[in-house]
């Protein structure tokens, strides 16, 4: 959070902000972990004498980034020779800029790119590749770390082995 900063105006007779008895206090239900939005900035108190003090609350505005991903992805049932690539479009719909510093994959899947910055309104595609290695189902949490926090999807896809010919006896 910024420093706020109280600006005095009026004085008379070349006094300053010493001629207060008590100080006016700035304060705002904004806090370090506060999210995007506008909060009130509020000045109370201040008492001097000869003076009217007339107090002009602010506005906060935290900008940041936003974006939605989906819940999951699933990818089709694979040969484990075989490989399957799903574009995953990040658009920053948020006010201030998005910085994704890294990305974390599970078992069996990549990503194209760990890291991006994305002034608003910008989007970018990632390239999320399924490779099976074991005849298995895949499942895993993909988290993106940025500077809005971390966001999970969900990855999910299936490995199979043999020829994926079947027998036929007549």
């Amino acid at each position: 959070l910024p420093n706020y900063t109280l600006v005095f105006a009026g004085f008379v007779n070349e006094e300053d902000q010493s001629v207060f008895t008590s100080a006016p206090t700035v304060s705002s239900t904004a806090t370090a972990e506060s999210g995007r939005g506008t909060y009130d900035i509020v000045v109370e108190g201040g008492v001097a004498d000869n003076y009217e003090i007339i107090r002009v609350n602010g506005v906060l505005t935290i900008l940041g980034p936003a974006y939605t991903l989906p819940e999951t992805i699933v990818f089709d049932d694979l040969m484990l020779t075989d490989q399957q690539t799903r574009t995953l479009t990040i658009e920053n719909t948020g006010d201030g800029s998005l910085e994704i510093s890294g990305v974390t994959m599970p078992e069996g899947f990549q990503i194209d790119r760990s890291t991006a910055s994305l002034s608003p309104g910008a989007s970018m595609d990632f390239a999320i590749t399924f490779r099976p290695t074991q005849a298995k189902q895949y499942a895993g949490v993909m988290t993106i770390r940025d500077n809005d926090g971390n966001k999970e999807v969900n990855l999910s896809g299936l490995g199979l082995s043999g020829t994926g010919v079947e027998e036929v006896y007549v």
